[in-house]
């Protein structure tokens, strides 16, 4: 693998989405590839996918045989236990630009930091748990014919911004809308209307945002421009990665203006994404994200893992290394977990993710039980998923957690609407959780109230 540079010529070592296309590209290409990552339906299938590779690669990033390599090779760790680092420039303490070089990958495995018991004391609420729900049609379908993957809801004054991801290379750039209610959303601007240069146009995913010393902070993933990263050792899309980078704005709404360098990319693991960020207890902030190894499918990858990183009070620069919160390794994962989110809720540490391909049947939601913001975490979901396959749709994921005003949990997330091949929809589904002493469950949907 090609050595990458940031912008500046850097060397930076910590640098996607599932699957060679990433996870969240309009259905209409993605439908062309199997749980696996293979093409479908033969030698058309095939055409089809090498004319849509052809247009996107022409289109967004410049034919690729003339596409910029830079550095020299280097060596992943293929065991995945090595603590990823991040961008040069991107800590409290700008680092001083150095001569390009091969970045240092460690060739002896370190052990994940793993934290002790949080200290701090956490009443248990008195409030009873909302009876159980219909884990066969678990969700309120908000958008039925909307496709806005990775959906996101951030409570604002007078109501809710949904932020998603963007879902083909003419669509808005992190769609986003606002509405008084959860239940309906009108249509969707761009968010980021004009991307920071490392960003590739088209090629935007997984938002969230969070209300920061006065101002509207927002992590999304992208695919990075090939002068700054590309591996000619690759075929098809697993030449590229994707960094996770930082945008701010004083409105929910936007527009967003993205910081000139990315945050993260873990290039090691062929890439960074899905950032969520959780606010402990104790006040300090974490940013969760995932290892996208995966992306270097066909190739054989290494098990996928989650990641938690405290992040400055601004929420604009990292101040520690990141802790390993929890690896795929579970048979129906098959080598992948992704979209992390953690939350607390009545004194234990949750978190869930989405494990397997994203556009496959297998595909589903799943949980664990974590000591404290950084792990050690337990996946409860090695026999299969939490919430997998049901009569609203084909793999469920992509899940984010909300609370609203009354306390209500909810859990927006993209089900394959109609199936997950073709032209098929992946909407904005909510379902209401509760939490018992056996961890969270489908709850019974609320009466509805002008707060959501």
């Amino acid at each position: 693998m090609a050595a990458a540079r940031v912008p500046d010529g850097t060397p930076a070592t910590g640098w996607s989405h599932p699957g060679a296309l990433g996870d969240n590209f309009s259905p209409d290409v993605a439908s062309y590839f199997t749980p696996s990552g293979s093409q479908l339906c033969g030698p058309l299938g095939r055409r089809l996918w090498r004319a849509a590779a052809a247009a996107c690669c022409a289109l967004a990033l410049g034919a690729c045989s003339t596409a910029a390599a830079v550095g020299t090779s280097s060596t992943s760790d293929p065991a995945g236990t090595t603590a990823p680092t991040t961008v040069a420039g991107s800590s409290t303490t700008p680092a001083t630009p150095a001569t390009p070089a091969t970045p240092t990958i460690p060739t002896t495995p370190t052990t994940p930091t793993i934290p002790t018991t949080p200290t701090t004391t956490m009443a248990t609420p008195t409030t009873a748990p909302p009876p159980p729900g219909d884990v066969a049609s678990p969700a309120l379908i908000t958008t039925p014919n909307e496709n806005l993957p990775d959906p996101f809801i951030l409570k604002v004054p007078g109501g809710y911004e949904l932020y998603a991801s963007q879902t083909g290379l003419y669509g808005p750039t992190i769609p986003t809308a606002f509405s008084t209610t959860i239940y309906h959303w009108p249509a969707a601007h761009a968010a980021i209307p004009v991307l920071p240069a490392w960003a590739t146009f088209g090629f935007t995913w997984a938002p969230d945002v969070r209300h920061l010393d006065g101002r509207y902070v927002m992590y999304f993933d992208s695919l990075v421009q090939p002068s700054v990263y590309f591996d000619r050792s690759g075929s098809g899309f697993s030449q590229y990665a994707q960094c996770i980078g930082v945008a701010t704005s004083s409105a929910p709404g936007g527009p967003f203006v993205g910081q000139s360098r990315p945050l993260i990319c873990d290039l090691g693991s062929h890439g960074a994404i899905d950032p969520r960020t959780f606010l402990a207890p104790d006040g300090r902030l974490y940013l969760d994200w995932k290892s996208d190894n995966n992306a270097a499918n066909p190739a054989p990858f290494s098990p996928t893992n989650l990641y938690a990183q405290p992040l400055s009070p601004s929420g604009l620069s990292l101040t520690g290394p990141a802790h390993l919160l929890l690896s795929a390794d579970a048979p129906w994962q098959e080598g992948i977990i992704e979209a992390p989110d953690m939350v607390q809720v009545r004194g234990r540490y949750r978190l869930f993710y989405s494990g397997s391909w994203f556009n496959g049947p297998r595909y589903g939601i799943g949980v664990a039980s974590c000591v404290g913001p950084t792990g050690p975490c337990t996946d409860r979901s090695l026999a299969g998923p939490w919430i997998g396959t049901n009569d609203q749709g084909s793999g469920p994921g992509e899940e984010s957690i909300l609370e609203d005003p009354s306390g209500q949990w909810w859990m927006a997330y993209s089900p394959w609407y109609f199936g997950y091949l073709g032209g098929t929809n992946r909407p904005v589904a909510m379902a209401p959780l509760g939490f018992g002493a056996d961890g969270p469950y489908v709850a019974k949907p609320p009466a509805r109230t002008g707060a959501t």
